[in-house]
């Protein structure tokens, strides 16, 4: 490809929303960690819905930054395969993002037609379902991004944050950016001087109304309920998300979590007796 078609093919690449122009530092995360993360979220994921996708285009992203270009390609036509198969028909507006990664990975592997191929295909996607209006992007857009921040790196909880307030405008009954948003408000709360405060607890109690069974966000709801001291109501959600997902190493860490937790409570209340 000349120069001059090169380079406006790379302008329109910039433009897109995707892995490849939202940020992502290869130094802000540990590569190995969230690989192993992102595959262990993809053997959990028994049943099909949409973070198994999510997984496989962050995995994809992650062999770039390592260079390993045909491994990022087929990770993508996995994520591609996963959407599909849980949205069907329905799956365009789903693949905006995965779409812009092929752009992206094929224009890296200098195949600039089949980019250019990815490039056609989002502007007829874009065509069929226009956004709510022309600054704002698709609540799929705004979703993944976040999904994609949160796992990221721990630097970008606050932008994750913001992702998902903008999403849940749009769709406020999806149980994924729900879901997201309980994890990232969980992630940057401080500790306030009462539950009622804690807009972390209101997010995780009304994610647990639309997805009662989601272990995770059950036992992050009671390590909150554990901070403001109530232990009992802690201690059911726990067990239960231990119930519900006793293999899932996510729920498990954070159940050791409590009950770390919970000895030290009681050390220090048997302490404090002792120097009375």
């Amino acid at each position: 490809m000349a120069s001059n078609q090169d380079k406006l093919l790379k302008d329109r690449l910039l433009q897109l929303e995707c892995h490849f122009t939202w940020g992502l530092k290869k130094s802000d995360t540990d590569l190995n960690d969230l690989q192993n993360r992102l595959e262990n979220c993809s053997e959990l994921a028994v049943k099909e819905d949409r973070s198994i996708g999510w997984s496989f285009s962050i995995l994809a992203f992650t062999k770039y930054l390592q260079g390993l270009l045909e491994e990022a390609r087929d990770n993508l036509e996995k994520a591609e395969e996963h959407i599909r198969k849980h949205h069907g028909d329905n799956c365009e507006e789903q693949l905006i993002v995965t779409y812009g990664n092929f752009a992206w990975v094929y224009y890296h592997m200098d195949n600039y037609k089949q980019s250019q191929t990815y490039m056609d295909k989002l502007d007829e996607v874009k065509k069929r379902h226009p956004p709510e209006s022309p600054s704002a992007l698709h609540p799929a857009i705004y979703g993944e991004k976040g999904i994609t921040l949160l796992r990221f790196s721990g630097k970008y909880y606050e932008e994750a944050t913001e992702c998902f307030k903008k999403a849940l405008e749009v769709e406020p009954e999806d149980i994924n950016w729900n879901a997201g948003y309980a994890f990232s408000l969980y992630r940057i709360e401080s500790e306030l001087t009462s539950i009622e405060e804690s807009p972390a607890i209101k997010q995780l109690r009304r994610t647990l109304e639309l997805d009662p069974d989601n272990a995770q966000i059950m036992v992050l709801l009671g390590l909150k309920y554990a901070v403001y001291k109530k232990f009992q109501k802690a201690e059911e959600l726990v067990e239960r998300a231990l119930e519900l997902e006793p293999e899932n190493p996510y729920v498990t860490r954070y159940v050791a979590k409590f009950f770390r937790n919970q000895r030290m409570v009681k050390v220090l209340g048997f302490w404090a007796l002792f120097i009375k």
